[in-house]
């Protein structure tokens, strides 16, 4: 069985870069929160490296296509 060590996973800079971005609505919005790992499972699944910066963009990407205007209330002015 292969060892996996958490603290290489949980301080990977692009995860940390990617959970401020989204700290407004990531696991307060359950609709996004679940898509954003619907598109982790379906990436880990088209081996993607987790790793790399596109994983990331392709995460942002794909909710932002899917839910732009939900994603536009939490990064405008008037919210």
């Amino acid at each position: 069985m292969k060892k996996i060590d958490l603290n290489k996973i949980i301080n990977e800079p692009n995860l940390l870069k990617w959970e401020k971005a989204n700290l407004v609505w990531y696991g307060k919005d359950k609709l996004l929160t679940r898509e954003a790992h619907a598109i982790h499972e379906q990436l880990l699944k088209d081996k993607i490296d987790t790793k790399s910066q596109k994983y990331w963009d392709l995460i942002d990407e794909q909710l932002y296509k899917k839910h732009k205007d939900r994603l536009a209330k939490y990064f405008s002015f008037d919210n």
